[in-house]
């Protein structure tokens, strides 16, 4: 399961220096108190993993000594985390840190134990059970009644030089359809930098849960209240500048760009043409380079190449909003001194794969991508109503015929 918060972007519509001089600044380690906290002020990221009455199988075959427990349906479930891969240097792999909720009895059906196995060693030590506060009152959703539980923050010790702790703070939030662990960073780089409009506050995110604030293409900088993708040329004060962020966090340097840049222009058909909005991310292949790019006329980018790129569409039909997500195949070149159109949705096509059913009785496996005018392929369709409510996920829908024309079975797919 998982909430995420879309990141407003900063974009660059025309091209100045920022600053006549090349500037290195210190970043300062800031730890928050809580999630409320880390949200408004740091992440805009909240990952979720719903839990079960019995411990995952994670097929790590990592065997668990669970803690003792006190109450008679204990919550089980994990946190995915990254760490660095020994066998593969400067690369992470994923691990999963087991947690159960437990109950003190103190509230009536209250999880306020939290056990988390911050190390990932399969045992629950000294410093892995968290005591939660349950926020006053409960607020009514359209589930019924909503019980939530704050753990506030907690360190994994995910070993990075530098910072060889990742804070994580975690809540948990039950109603009537069930109950799920909620978790963010708690923790960032903060520094102060010039511009042309005057000093200007400057945080860096770790997004990818990893111990490095490094990570381009996937960690986050704040300047102000603008977000936008940690990025080797970023956007300030609506010009570009190249920025370089030491590998343990401790400094960045940022300096004018001086490199050439062309122009970007959209040609994208959806469902209706009311009150269309494009936004989304040009990536380089290597994805040092993420910019923002949005329906704006005049919208500048360095001229490069871009394979990696993706569109977030929306449009009105109605009372109903669409949104449209393509995945990160969208190729743009943008040449300089010169305007490139992206086009993208309709008119749209079925990839349709069929695995199996070779003979009479076989299972088949049916699979499809949904490609647009560019060959650009779709992760998700979703429509929702103004207020937000009724959120539906669109997919296809499939009939499967036998060969003398009569229908045996019909199935609506999701994309992906």
């Amino acid at each position: 399961m998982y909430r995420i918060a879309l990141a407003v972007m900063a974009i660059a519509l025309a091209i100045g220096p920022v600053c006549s001089d090349k500037q290195t600044i210190k970043l300062a380690h800031r730890v928050f108190k809580s999630q409320a906290e880390a949200q408004q002020q740091g992440s805009s990221s909240l990952r979720g993993t719903g839990l079960i009455g019995e411990p995952y199988d994670l097929g790590n075959g990592l065997k668990v000594a669970w803690p003792t427990l006190k109450c008679k349906k204990p919550l089980y479930g994990y946190l995915s985390i990254s760490v660095p891969d020994p066998k593969n240097p400067g690369q992470d792999r994923t691990e999963q840190a087991n947690l159960v909720l437990d109950q003190s009895g103190k509230t009536p059906d209250t999880y306020d134990i939290l056990y988390i196995d911050l190390n990932c060693d399969g045992k629950f030590g000294d410093g892995e059970r968290v005591v939660g506060t349950k926020p006053t009152g409960t607020a009514a959703t359209s589930s019924g009644r909503e019980i939530s539980v704050d753990y506030g923050v907690v360190a994994l010790p995910i070993g990075l030089p530098g910072h060889e702790t990742e804070h994580v703070a975690i809540t948990f939030t039950k109603d009537d359809t069930g109950g799920a662990v909620y978790y963010c960073p708690a923790c960032l780089l903060e520094g102060e930098m010039q511009t042309a409009s005057g000093p200007r506050a400057l945080r860096i995110v770790d997004e990818s849960f990893n111990g490095s604030f490094a990570d381009y293409g996937s960690d986050m900088v704040i300047l102000g209240n603008e977000r936008q993708v940690l990025s080797k040329i970023i956007s300030v004060d609506n010009a570009f500048s190249n920025f370089q962020i030491a590998p343990d966090g401790s400094s960045f340097t940022i300096s004018p760009y001086t490199g050439e840049t062309g122009k970007v222009a959209f040609d994208v058909k959806l469902k209706s043409a009311a009150d269309l909005q494009i936004s989304g991310q040009a990536r380089s292949s290597d994805v040092t380079l993420s910019l923002g790019l949005v329906s704006t006329t005049g919208l500048s980018l360095p001229a490069r190449d871009y394979p990696q790129s993706y569109i977030y569409m929306q449009c009105k039909d109605g009372d109903l909003l669409w949104v449209a997500y393509t995945s990160m195949d969208v190729p743009i070149h943008v040449a300089a001194n010169e305007t490139t159109t992206v086009k993208a949705g309709s008119p749209m096509s079925l990839e349709v794969v069929v695995n199996g059913a070779t003979s009479p009785g076989a299972t088949a496996d049916l699979t499809y991508t949904v490609k647009g005018v560019s060959g650009e392929s779709y992760s998700r369709f979703i429509n929702y109503r103004k207020d937000g409510t009724n959120y539906t996920t669109v997919g296809a829908k499939a009939i499967i015929m036998d060969a003398a024309g009569k229908q045996v079975v019909e199935a609506t797919l999701e994309p992906g």
